[in-house]
Parts: structure tokens; sequence; C-alpha cells
């Protein structure tokens, strides 16, 4: 059996049946790439309506947000891989969803 908290210092805080505990810290993987993403943001802005140098800046803005989405998901694929490799039994805390999406809107 294994618990499973939510929290906001850490993404989750994992208790083992032995009595450890594991705190899994966060991916914030949007701050370093922020700059980035302006910087795509801005060129797309600039160009001009229907022209290549307009598709080719969203398709870089595009690859971008792609990027920061894999990361995303490959974050939470590996801790979900290690949860259930772990445990048969799996309890977690029930939260407010809404709250969360709010709370984590930046950060996911």
């Amino acid at each position: 059996m294994l618990g499973i908290d939510l929290g906001l210092e850490t993404f989750a805080t994992i208790a083992y049946p032995d009595g450890t505990i594991e705190k899994v810290r966060a991916l914030e993987p949007l701050k370093p790439s922020l700059r980035a993403l302006r910087r795509s943001h801005r060129k797309l802005a600039r160009r001009k309506e229907d022209s290549n140098n307009r598709a080719r800046a969203r398709r870089d803005l595009g690859r971008r947000h792609r990027w920061l989405a894999n990361i995303r998901k490959d974050f939470l694929h590996q801790v979900s891989h290690r949860i259930t490799a772990s445990a048969e039994v799996i309890q977690v805390e029930d939260v407010s969803l809404k709250g969360w999406q709010r709370m984590w809107a930046k950060k996911r």
C-alpha cells in the first residue's frame, strides 16, 4: 500500500509501506524557456500576414510549445511509472481539481 499527497511546495509526497517518505519536486520547464517563448511570439507578431517568414515563425513557436509539452508529459510518465511499479494498492487524497488548475496553471 502506498499513499500520495499532492502539495504546493512539492509536486507529490509519497509514503511507502516501509515508512520512508519521498518528496517529488515539481518540474518547471516553463521558467527557463520563457525568454525564448517571448522572443518567438514577438517574431511571429512582427511578420507580415500570409508570408513564408510568418509561417516559419509560427512553426518555430509551435515547436517550442510542443517541446515544453513533451517535457511535462515525460515527467508525469516517469513519476506515475515509479509509483505503479512500487505498489499494488495506491491511495491518493481527494482534492478540488478546479483549485489546483488555477494554482498550477503557469507551472504546467
